[in-house]
């Protein structure tokens, strides 16, 4: 540690001593390409290896890792991000174009694994412990995950600070021809991220856009805002834990803040017609884009969008990442899942008789009770409101 010069590269270094490195550290956190760069075969045995966000990692780079291990575990949702070669064929390229001809999905580690029972047990691990407001998860359990997560009622029901809330912007224009941004859109991001951090400091933040250009204006457009809000500079240090982020879709996917901005860019053109092309969004696997996307918040998304769903009305319907898209912005418009109420609560359980007239005598008591609170599988039968507190259970 203390040599300033002929130092041994890792490699020979870690292959002079294994007994030792990894009594000294017996785990080890690397990636795939790591362990086939640092970690000679034969050298190095352990005796489990996990691998993580399995859906993005092709089969042929988790070889080497496996091949050193006793035991695999392999964790991932097959519901979220494949592995593209999205970033092999732009390295380069600055054009900003999304082309769907270049981008081929590939197959991934995950998918194999399941595919080889009974080799591999397959476990589902139902228990959704992010979102600490049942709205930010109620649409991809309804959508993708056949209401089969586990989630939990939040006592607060203020629309303000928790869940999922629409900032629409009328005026913004896709230069669809140009250079392929929102300007308006991108604007009002700034000053939505200025304000956040303005009222809610104590909270983390990360703004996510659905292609790399809109991520740049946005970018651009933060800079220029806090040209007169410099003392928010310190709240953006990328070193502090959960820094705050701006990114692009393609680079979210294990991500999570307690607030999350969605910017949609995509919006009419100036001429006023609207191109139903949202990018990455409308590949065959967008839908999983889009479920990683609306999912990486703790406490509230803030879905940004210059479109309303009912523009979007001449969506292929056997396209199911803009009908997706579609339909979330429809339910950050309306609070519900579709035009219906009732499909907030697609288990439709009722109150029983002891249930009724449990809450008939706390309510001539004075007190206001809510039935069947919760939009997934467990439910809380009755809820008292707290009057102190507000809106809050």
């Amino acid at each position: 540690m203390e040599k300033k010069k002929r130092l041994k590269p890792l490699r020979v270094l870690f292959n002079e001593i294994p007994q030792v490195l990894q009594a000294l550290k017996p785990c080890f956190l690397m990636s795939p390409l790591s362990v086939s760069t640092f970690l000679k075969p034969g050298a190095f045995n352990f005796d489990l290896v996990i691998f993580d966000e399995a859906s993005q990692l092709p089969t042929p780079e988790a070889i080497p890792s496996i091949l050193r291990a006793k035991q695999v575990i392999v964790a991932g949702d097959s519901n979220q991000l494949p592995p593209t070669s999205f970033f092999r064929t732009n390295i380069g390229d600055n054009s900003n174009e999304w082309d769907e001809e270049q981008v081929e999905e590939l197959e991934s580690l995950l998918n194999d694994c399941k595919a080889s029972v009974p080799f591999f047990q397959e476990t589902d691990l139902k228990w959704h412990y992010r979102s600490r407001d049942e709205r930010l998860i109620n649409f991809s359990n309804h959508y993708y995950y056949e209401n089969s997560l586990t989630t939990f009622p939040s006592p607060s029901m203020d629309t303000e600070k928790t869940g999922v809330v629409l900032e629409y912007v009328p005026d913004g224009v896709w230069d669809r021809g140009g250079s392929r941004v929102n300007r308006k859109e991108a604007r009002r991001v700034a000053q939505l991220v200025v304000k956040h951090f303005k009222t809610e400091p104590e909270k983390s933040l990360g703004v996510v856009s659905l292609n790399s250009s809109q991520k740049e204006a946005i970018q651009e457009a933060l800079e220029e805002e806090l040209q007169n809000h410099k003392d928010l500079l310190p709240l953006m240090d990328p070193e502090n834990p959960d820094a705050f982020f701006v990114k692009s879709l393609e680079n979210v996917q294990g991500d999570e803040r307690d607030v999350i901005m969605i910017s949609v860019g995509y919006a009419k053109a100036q001429d006023g017609k609207m191109t139903l092309n949202f990018g990455p969004i409308n590949t065959e696997g967008g839908w999983r884009r889009l479920n990683v996307l609306v999912t990486r918040s703790k406490w509230k998304t803030v879905l940004v969008t210059s479109v309303r769903s009912s523009e979007l009305v001449g969506i292929n319907p056997e396209n199911k990442g803009p009908i997706g898209l579609k339909n979330y912005i429809q339910y950050a418009e309306t609070g519900y899942l579709n035009e219906s109420r009732d499909s907030a609560r697609p288990l439709g359980e009722e109150t029983n008789d002891f249930e009724d007239s449990v809450k008939r005598e706390l309510e001539l008591r004075g007190f206001k009770v809510d039935a069947q609170i919760g939009v997934g599988s467990f439910k809380i039968d009755l809820a008292v409101r707290d009057p102190k507190k507000g809106p809050c259970l």
